[in-house]
């Protein structure tokens, strides 16, 4: 995605987020799919979750890179 793709979309973006460095923006992603997966693990998607899961895992991974 190119910066010009991203202001052409409706989505506003703070700046602490775009200018965030790779392992604060993993840290970032990581939080926002914990909660994610909490919500899939109680609406009972079971696999939705797991997946999450992986995907967190992978996200903190890159945390401490």
């Amino acid at each position: 995605m190119t910066e010009d793709s991203i202001k052409e979309t409706d989505a506003t973006y703070d700046d602490d987020v775009v200018d965030m460095t790779p392992p604060e923006a993993a840290e970032y992603i990581a939080s926002l799919l914990s909660s994610l997966r909490l919500v899939a693990a109680k609406s009972q998607f079971r696999l939705l979750a797991d997946l999450i899961s992986v995907a967190e895992e992978e996200a903190r991974f890159h945390c401490q890179a």
